[in-house]
C-alpha cells in the first residue's frame, strides 16, 4: 500500500510540472550554484541540521482542520488555510482567530486558493473563480473586495501591491506575473511571458511560489524551473540558476510535439535521467536549502557555500525524546516561511501508529489524551546557520 501510495504522488508531482530548464536575464551573468544529484541517500535527523518545535493544533467539534492547502506565519502566530477557512495559531497551539466566510453570497469567498497577512493583521483572500481578492478582518467581516480580472493561483505582497501569479494560464498579456495596486484596482504591468512550447502540457504550479525577503522584495521560483527570480515593484530577473550535476532537462525536449499532457510525461518518465523541481528553497548565511525530484522521488540537499560536504537526504528523522517518527519527503507537504523556517504537517495517527510500543505522543502527551481524529501536529524547522 505504501509503495502505491508512494506511486500516486510522483504522478500527482508530475501533472504539476511546470518549466524545467532555466531562463537568463539577458546582457547579465547570473550565478550558478551546482547541486549534486544522488538516487541514494541516508536518513538525516533533524537535530543535526536544524532545531525544531512542534505545535499540537486542538482538535473540538468546532474546530477540525481539513486537509492543508497553505501556512504562513510570523513572529506571533502561525497562519493555516485547508481551502474553506483560515486558523490563527498561537505557537503553543491555541486558536487566537479563524476567518470562514465560505458561500456565494455578496461578502464570502467560493474558496481560497491562497492568503496572505497583511501590515494591519487581516487577511487577503485569494478567491480564484471569483478572480477576486476579498480582505477580511479577524471578526470575519469583509473590508475589501477587488476584482482582479485574472484565473490567479498565488499572491505576494509587495506594500500596498499584490503579486499575482497566473502560470501558463492564457492571459491577455501573455505573462505569468502580473502587479495589481490595490489602491487603483488595475493591474499596473504583467512580465515573465508564457513559454508557448511547453503551455500545453505544463501549466499547475507548486506550494512555495513566493517568499517574502523584506516588505518590498521577493524571491519567486517554480516547482520545475532551474532559476530562483528576486522580484520588487520595480524590477525582475533571474537571482540564481541551479546546476542540477548535468541533469537539467534540456529545452530541446519541449521542442516535440506531444500530443497530449499523458504522452508527454510518458516519454518524460522513460528518459528518467533528469533532475527538477524548485519546491523548497531556502538560503542563509552559510548553505542553499534546496529541494528536487529525481528518478520518482523527492531529495533534499544542503549545499554549503564554503564548498564542505553536501548532504543529500531523501528521508529526515524527526528525533525527540520522546520517540523518533521518519518523514518521506515524496509524501510530505512542505511549506517555506518568510522567515526561512518549514512548517511540515504531520498525520497524528500516522505518528501513533509508528510509535505503538510507547505510551507518549513526540511532545509527551499521554495518547489515551490524543482523539482519533485529531488535527495535525505542525513540525517547525529552523535551518541551522
Amino acid at each position: 500500500m505504501k509503495d502505491f501510495f508512494k506511486s500516486l504522488i510522483v504522478v500527482v508531482f508530475a501533472f504539476l510540472l511546470s518549466s524545467c530548464t532555466h531562463e537568463k536575464t539577458a546582457g547579465t551573468t547570473v550565478p550558478s550554484v551546482k547541486v549534486e544529484v544522488s538516487a541514494s541517500s541516508s536518513p538525516v535527523p533533524l537535530s543535526e541540521i536544524s532545531d525544531f518545535s512542534i505545535i499540537p493544533l486542538p482538535t473540538s467539534d468546532s474546530l477540525l482542520v481539513d486537509e492543508i492547502r497553505n501556512i504562513h506565519s510570523d513572529s506571533e502566530y502561525v497562519y493555516v488555510s485547508d481551502g474553506s477557512s483560515i486558523y490563527k495559531f498561537a505557537y503553543d497551539g491555541s486558536l487566537a482567530g479563524q476567518v470562514s466566510k465560505r458561500g456565494s453570497g455578496p461578502d464570502e469567498y467560493l474558496g481560497i486558493d491562497d492568503f496572505q497577512i497583511n501590515k494591519d493583521g487581516n487577511v487577503l483572500i485569494l478567491s480564484r473563480n471569483l478572480k477576486s481578492l476579498l480582505l477580511y478582518s479577524w471578526e470575519n467581516k469583509l473590508l475589501k473586495k477587488m476584482d482582479i480580472g485574472l484565473w490567479a493561483m498565488n499572491i505576494c505582497l509587495l506594500g500596498n501591491k499584490v503579486l499575482l501569479f497566473t502560470g501558463n494560464e492564457e492571459t491577455p498579456s501573455k505573462n505569468q506575473l502580473h502587479l495589481f495596486d490595490m489602491s487603483t484596482g488595475q493591474i499596473e504591468r504583467s512580465f515573465k511571458p508564457i513559454n508557448e512550447t511547453k503551455a500545453g502540457y505544463l501549466h499547475i504550479m507548486g506550494k512555495n511560489i513566493f517568499r517574502m525577503l523584506s516588505d518590498e522584495v521577493c524571491v519567486f521560483s517554480e516547482m520545475f524551473n532551474d532559476s530562483i527570480y528576486k522580484i520588487t515593484a520595480d524590477s525582475y530577473g533571474v537571482e540564481r540558476i541551479f546546476d542540477w550535476d548535468g541533469h537539467n532537462v534540456p529545452a530541446s525536449f519541449y521542442e516535440k510535439n506531444y500530443a497530449n499532457v499523458m504522452e508527454f510525461f510518458r516519454d518524460f518518465h522513460q528518459v528518467g535521467t533528469y533532475a527538477y523541481g524548485i519546491n523548497v528553497y531556502l538560503e542563509n548565511p552559510s548553505s542553499y536549502w534546496v529541494s528536487y525530484y529525481y528518478q520518482q522521488n523527492c531529495f533534499l540537499s544542503i549545499v554549503p557555500k564554503n564548498g564542505g560536504r553536501v548532504l543529500i537526504s531523501d528521508k529526515l528523522i524527526l528525533d525527540t525524546s520522546f520517540g523518533e517518527y521518519p518523514i518521506e519527503l515524496i509524501e510530505a507537504a512542505m511549506f517555506v516561511q518568510d522567515s526561512g523556517n518549514i512548517i511540515i504537517p504531520l498525520d497524528v495517527m500516522s505518528v501513533k501508529e509508528h510509535l505503538s510500543s510507547s505510551s507518549k505522543d513526540l511532545v509527551g502527551r499521554d495518547w489515551q489524551e490524543v482523539p482519533d481524529d485529531s488535527n495535525p501536529y505542525l513540525l517547525v524547522i529552523s535551518p541551522k546557520k
